[in-house]
C-alpha cells in the first residue's frame, strides 16, 4: 500500500506546476450605444514556471470574442487581424492595449455602460478563466 502512494506522489511531483495566470488592470472600453463592437485591455501575467497559451476568449454579452492585434502598414493605415493565440512566457506578462494586442468583442447584444462590470473569460492552456472587468471610457492610470 505504501509503494502505491509513493508512486502516485512521484507522478504528481513530475507534473508541471499549475499555471498561475491573472489579468491585471483589466478593463472593457465603453462605447456609444450604436456600436456593436468593443474591446478589453490589461496585462496577462504568468507567475508560473512554464509558458502558457491564451487561445480563446468568451463573453455572454456578445456574439463573438477573439484575440486581435492591430498593425500599421507602410502608408500609415491601421488594420486589425485575429490572432490564433498569445503565448505568455514563464514569469512574464503580455500587455493587451489599444493599437496592439487586445480582446475584441463583436455582435455585442447589450452595450456595457461605463461604471458597470462585465464577465470576460479567456482560455489558458485549455482551462477557462473568468473575471469581472470594469467598463471604462479610458485606460486606468
Amino acid at each position: 500500500m505504501r509503494t502505491g502512494l509513493t508512486g502516485v506522489l512521484l507522478v504528481l511531483a513530475a507534473l508541471p506546476a499549475a499555471a498561475e495566470v491573472r489579468l491585471e488592470n483589466g478593463w472593457v472600453r465603453a462605447v456609444p450605444p450604436v456600436s456593436d463592437t468593443t474591446a478589453a485591455y490589461g496585462r496577462i501575467i504568468n507567475d508560473g514556471s512554464v509558458a502558457v497559451t491564451v487561445d480563446a476568449a468568451s463573453v455572454d454579452w456578445a456574439g463573438g470574442a477573439m484575440l486581435h492585434t492591430s498593425t500599421e502598414a507602410e502608408d500609415g493605415t491601421r488594420s486589425m487581424r485575429p490572432l490564433k493565440s498569445v503565448t505568455v512566457p514563464a514569469g512574464a506578462s503580455v500587455t493587451l492595449q489599444s493599437g496592439d494586442k487586445h480582446l475584441m468583442f463583436t455582435g455585442v447584444d447589450r452595450i456595457p455602460r461605463a461604471g458597470e462590470s462585465v464577465p470576460v473569460c479567456i482560455r489558458v492552456n485549455e482551462e477557462r478563466q473568468c473575471t469581472d472587468l470594469p467598463v471604462r471610457r479610458s485606460a486606468p492610470e
